[in-house]
């Protein structure tokens, strides 16, 4: 697709927004939120093998009820595995948030047209809810990245009808 000067303009700010912003993001990244539900899910964590989680993080107000599957606690199992600095482990999982984000943006590109890709990209990175969530370590920033590559999966699948699309997603999903 051939972009006339308008649409080069557009896609130039939009870059330049986009990059702006992701490059603001990481350089504050050392200044998220350290919540004491995120602490909990560190220390369940490194205690995975001696008190089995099948389990995933607690529900809103109701009294310790927690939701199935415990992929989080291996996740950061994983992540404590390689490092125990928390910043790194708060930075891996951003830039994974960050990967799927850049994926999600290509497979709207792919399928409408690149000022599509790089304005939903804009508008996922810089929702206030999103951004509020991604500043702190908490249990659903470390679900971010996985919900978001399930979108763009999703995405796929509808618009080719390959399979392959349509399962990765729900593995995704299932995490």
């Amino acid at each position: 697709m051939k972009l006339n000067n308008d649409d080069k303009i557009l896609s130039i700010t939009l870059i330049s927004l986009l990059v702006l912003v992701i490059s603001l993001q990481l350089y504050f990244s050392g200044n998220f939120s350290y919540w004491n539900f995120g602490d909990r899910d560190l220390f369940r964590a490194e205690n995975l093998f001696s008190e089995f989680q099948i389990y995933g993080a607690e529900l809103d107000k109701q009294m310790g009820k927690r939701v199935p599957g415990g992929f989080m606690s291996y996740y950061l199992w994983v992540l404590i595995q390689f490092t125990q600095n928390i910043n790194l482990i708060y930075l891996i999982t951003y830039s994974l948030y960050l990967f799927s984000l850049l994926y999600l943006c290509y497979a709207v590109t792919k399928h409408v047209n690149f000022i599509a890709g790089l304005f939903s990209g804009l508008i996922l990175f810089t929702a206030t809810k999103v951004y509020w969530q991604l500043s702190m370590m908490l249990n659903p920033f470390f679900g971010f990245p996985f919900c978001l590559a399930s979108y763009a999966f999703f995405y796929r699948f509808i618009l080719t009808k390959n399979i392959k699309f349509r399962k990765g997603g729900m593995h995704l999903l299932r995490v």
